[in-house]
């Protein structure tokens, strides 16, 4: 993870086919070092869900 580690940002995920599963299972065990976390963190610009919260959907019936 990157430097505050209390913020969890995961993307969305989805598997169509079991290997689809196992391989993003397996990516669990995947280790970076902290150059790699930087570079990739260098690029990234967080931001907020769109469409996925209470404020998005329209009243329930």
């Amino acid at each position: 993870m990157g430097t505050d580690e209390s913020v969890v940002s995961p993307p969305i995920g989805a598997a169509s086919e079991p290997r689809h599963l196992a391989d993003a299972v397996a990516a669990l065990d995947i280790d970076f070092t902290d150059e790699e976390i930087a570079a990739v963190e260098e690029h990234y610009t967080p931001r907020n869900a769109a469409g996925m919260s209470a404020a998005d959907r329209p009243p329930a019936c």
